[in-house]
């Protein structure tokens, strides 16, 4: 297992995959599909991954917003 993140910059290589992944893979992908079904569970995925982004970046970012406030 890889270890933990302990800056922001070691945040950006995953950062970038999870976003690479989901403009040449989970948009197409999206964008593509016919049944809406099937368009819902792939959109909940693409929500999945970004809330994924977000709460990273929440928690390795927030010692340093307190640190500087």
């Amino acid at each position: 297992m890889p270890p933990l993140p302990t800056t922001p910059d070691d945040l950006y290589p995953s950062i970038k995959r999870r976003l690479d992944d989901i403009e040449s893979f989970q948009l197409p992908r999206l964008t593509k599909c016919g049944s809406v079904g099937l368009q819902r569970e792939l959109a909940e995925e693409i929500k999945g991954d970004l809330e994924l982004i977000r709460r990273s970046v929440e928690v390795n970012t927030s010692p340093l917003m307190k640190r500087r406030g």
